[in-house]
């Protein structure tokens, strides 16, 4: 998938990278009977891909939805970018070094 990215926009693929790693994650894996996103939140995602499948068997029209899926996702996009931006923004003066043998809790 990644190869046939590159190879049809050799100059921007990297753009669409965050698309194709949503698609892979929300694809079932062979081995694992599950998706990367259910075997990680224990749950399926309704991606656009599963969106468009239930459209296809149910015959719904995707149209009727009550966010478009473009618009959905571009929303869900700026979120992120702004999820990324605050920690890169934040001061580094609150750093802490931590010892060999410290014990830490993370979240």
């Amino acid at each position: 998938m990644l190869r046939s990215l590159m190879d049809r926009f050799p100059d921007s693929w990297d753009t669409s990278l965050p698309w194709v790693l949503f698609a892979y994650r929300e694809v079932l894996v062979e081995t694992l009977w599950c998706s990367p996103f259910d075997l990680l939140f224990g749950r399926s995602v309704a991606g656009p891909l599963s969106l468009v499948k239930t459209s296809w068997l149910h015959g719904t029209d995707l149209g009727t939805a009550k966010q478009n899926v473009v618009e959905f996702i571009l929303s869900i996009r700026e979120r992120l970018r702004y999820a990324v931006s605050l920690p890169l923004n934040m001061p580094r003066n609150n750093v802490q070094r931590l010892n060999v043998g410290t014990i830490v809790e993370l979240l």
